[in-house]
């Protein structure tokens, strides 16, 4: 796990985490900080995987929300560097992902004194910090696997689930500045299914158009 990462993955590492901090479902993006939560754990472009998040989250986010998500940004980036400093290892992902959750909504408690309707604003960053933490635990298992292994070989179920979840949320992330000529996101979905199907098997092909 610890090997080196090739260019091609380390800068599809980088793009995946932009896509993903892109994708905001009602004001809430538990994507993208699920993301850096299991991806703090391989060395790798670690620096740039944040970078690439947070400009995702900038692309994005307005207001409050622009505030809370580079805060969240930054505060995961000094639990990773704690934890690394304390006992010498990167940390776990759940671990980090448990304590993000944590800091999310104490972070929302903060932020939420500033608007209108502070206990729906509290039990959003509860609902996004368990997102979170479910989200990464998955997550680990496709980053695992599109920075380490071989490609060729045959994925795991949980690989499987966890690459196919990292391609949707990429592409549900592209900018839709050509939508009136082309739209991306069906044209690359459409891709992804063929892909899928030609290269890893019927099943994988059904489970990606599904």
């Amino acid at each position: 796990m610890n090997g080196a990462v090739s260019k091609k993955r380390w800068l599809m590492e980088i793009g995946i985490g932009f896509m993903l901090g892109r994708v905001w479902i009602f004001s809430m993006n538990p994507f993208g900080l699920a993301y850096l939560c299991a991806s703090v754990v391989y060395p790798g472009g670690r620096s740039l995987v944040f970078l690439s998040v947070l400009a995702g989250f900038i692309s994005q986010a307005k207001g409050l929300d622009f505030l809370h998500y580079i805060m969240m940004t930054g505060l995961l980036w000094f639990v990773q560097k704690i934890m690394k400093k304390v006992d010498g290892k990167e940390g776990s992902c759940l671990a980090i992902a448990a304590i993000g959750g944590i800091l999310n909504v104490a972070l929302a408690l903060t932020t939420g004194f500033l608007q209108h309707g502070t206990t729906g604003v509290v039990y959003t960053a509860v609902l996004e910090s368990i997102c979170i933490v479910a989200l990464a635990n998955v997550m680990q298992w496709g980053l695992r696997f599109l920075l380490y292994e071989d490609w060729e070989r045959v994925l795991s179920n949980e690989e499987m689930i966890s690459v196919l979840m990292l391609a949707a949320l990429s592409i549900y992330g592209m900018p839709r500045m050509f939508d009136g000529v082309l739209s991306l996101v069906e044209t690359f979905s459409y891709l992804m299914v063929l892909f899928a199907g030609y290269r890893y098997g019927a099943a994988m092909g059904a489970m990606a158009g599904a």
